[in-house]
């Protein structure tokens, strides 16, 4: 078998399709994920909860209280959790697809990528992985606790079921 030199740098072939290499960046842990969380829940609670009392004053106007939304008419309870269902899709499952991070990711450097670190996320895996397994996990936190703490790829039950990672990324990275 003939031994030969890799002399041009194209011939180096990547294990994955993009430009950035994620495979040298150290896996993300609980605390910082947890934090990450954390922020895009608090964004999004106050943009909900904006929708939330928009609804309620359009229908009952000054006399309506923040308590008062199953007063409103069905169709305007509608509207209001289909805006905010749309609100969530465009803040946290659009910017984890187009750059691999949601708005608390990208504030504390850490990104969402393949398990073979490749940063093209499938709509299957953004979506099922935000709005089906996460909730999994949350629901299975026994079990997806120490395997954030105990596997060396930090990978939870959630990343496992689709195929995803968090890894921490370079300070000097262009985000």
């Amino acid at each position: 078998m003939e031994n030969r030199e890799l002399k041009d740098p194209e011939e180096f072939k990547k294990f994955h399709k993009s430009e950035e290499d994620y495979s040298l960046c150290p896996p993300a842990g609980f605390g910082v994920r947890l934090l990450a969380l954390g922020l895009d829940g608090l964004i999004l609670a106050i943009i909900n909860q904006t929708v939330t009392i928009l609804a309620i004053y359009t229908h009952l106007g000054r006399e309506g209280n923040f308590g008062d939304f199953e007063k409103i008419p069905p169709h305007f309870q509608m509207i209001a959790v289909f805006l905010s269902t749309l609100i969530s899709f465009l803040i946290i499952i659009r910017p984890l697809k187009k750059k691999g991070q949601t708005p608390g990711k990208r504030v504390l450097k850490i990104k969402v990528v393949r398990e073979n670190f490749d940063i093209d996320l499938s709509w299957g895996q953004v979506i099922f992985r935000e709005w089906v397994f996460k909730s999994v996990s949350f629901l299975l936190f026994f079990i997806s606790l120490p395997m954030v703490m105990f596997r060396k790829d930090k990978r939870v039950l959630h990343d496992v079921i689709c195929g995803t990672q968090v890894v921490r990324v370079k300070e000097n990275e262009h985000l």
